[in-house]
């Protein structure tokens, strides 16, 4: 019964020292840094009305940047669906 107790403490020993050696020979690899650039945001003075009906001819999923989909759902005062075009069946 000691036997196993002895062995068991040995394998945890063990293990922990492979784990540590790993991360001891892992966290020395040289970093890079990459610079992101912020994400900038869509100039909203620039974006026009709209149609925001999924089933018009002239429906485009985004304007300008902007999501038409997120827009209708906002109720942005930038959808106009007088701008929509249907077709002629």
């Amino acid at each position: 019964m000691l036997k196993r107790k002895i062995a068991g403490i040995i394998v945890i020993a063990f293990w922990v020292i492979v784990l540590t050696l790993l991360t001891v020979l892992t966290g020395c690899e040289k970093q890079e840094i990459i610079d992101i650039p912020e994400r900038s945001k869509p100039d909203v003075s620039m974006v026009e009305k709209f149609c925001c009906d999924w089933d018009a001819v002239n429906f485009e999923p985004y304007v300008n940047g902007v999501c038409v989909t997120e827009a209708y759902f906002r109720n942005s005062s930038s959808c106009d669906n007088e701008l929509c075009i249907y077709p002629n069946y």
